[in-house]
């Protein structure tokens, strides 16, 4: 395939196309499709990271549905400067191409769409004049941290009700960028994927900052204490590994933007440690009911 994309010739062609069996034998075991159905729910989401549902199954649109659900404007817009910045870098792209140089154009225009850093650190960001990209964070960036901002701040606000802090997962395409072999090294090496963790990192410290060392002791001494109580009444309940390793989660989970938000009021503290009492009260009767079967 490399000499293909190096050559361009018809016999570089049919070489590779005899290779086709080998290869497929070799992807298909580690090739893992996520497989689109209709029962997922899809959105749109605009730059301030607001989602609007779309009703229907959007890959079954036709142009006129297609119209309907984009006339209200409800996408990532680009500055001008963004939009110059992507427009120069596909005419320098084009021309890249034209004088026979390797370069996959809607490739690269899709690493571009994704982020600044992403593109930056490709293989084809060789073919663009220097510093032609926008400095602040690419628009995609700013909409997911706001999105996942907004889903975490929904997710704490209702955590009381249902029980439980729901996790947020994103699927990039982009884990690493086609660097050539002289190209960077450790994050910059890795385009989208580090780009969006220290984003995200960045946003959710700031709307969940970590609680003050007397808030963590608070927390701590509190959660603790339930378990010790515990050990102390059902003796043998919980191994000492166990008991270790929970001891260890409750200190590091104390000390985190959630457990600040959570508990640090006094009245849902006490009612997180009572329900750690509970938890704990389960097991403990479980145990014993062991004990006496055997």
């Amino acid at each position: 395939m490399q000499n293909i994309f190096d050559s361009r010739e018809v016999q570089e062609a049919n070489i590779a196309g005899r290779e086709r069996p080998a290869v497929e034998k070799l992807l298909k075991p580690r090739i893992v499709r996520n497989k689109k159905n209709e029962r997922r729910q899809y959105h749109l989401v605009n730059r301030d990271g607001e989602a609007s549902r779309i009703s229907g199954d959007p890959f079954r649109f036709d142009d006129k549905e297609l119209s309907a659900m984009l006339k209200d404007g409800s996408l990532i817009d680009l500055t001008p400067d963004e939009a110059i910045a992507y427009v120069t870098a596909r005419d320098q792209l084009a021309e890249a191409q034209k004088r026979h140089e390797p370069v996959f154009v809607s490739q690269a225009l899709r690493q571009l769409l994704s982020t600044w850093e992403q593109f930056r650190y490709s293989a084809s960001a060789h073919h663009l004049e220097p510093n032609n990209l926008p400095t602040p964070p690419h628009p995609k960036m700013v909409a997911a941290t706001r999105l996942v901002g907004r889903l975490m701040g929904n997710e704490a606000t209702g955590a009381e009700k249902q029980g439980w802090i729901g996790k947020v997962l994103i699927f990039t395409t982009f884990v690493g960028s086609d660097r050539p072999s002289s190209g960077p090294k450790k994050d910059k090496a890795y385009g989208t994927a580090v780009a969006l963790k220290k984003a995200l990192t960045k946003c959710l410290a700031a709307q969940y900052p970590k609680p003050a060392k007397e808030q963590k002791a608070a927390i701590v001494m509190r959660l603790v204490k339930v378990v010790k109580e515990f050990v102390k009444e059902h003796k043998g309940a919980l191994k000492d590994a166990e008991y270790n390793r929970l001891c260890h989660s409750l200190k590091r989970f104390a000390g985190t933007g959630l457990a600040h938000v959570l508990l640090s009021d006094s009245r849902n503290l006490m009612k997180e440690s009572c329900k750690l009492q509970q938890l704990l009260q389960t097991r403990g009767d479980n145990e014993s009911s062991d004990s006496k079967k055997q």
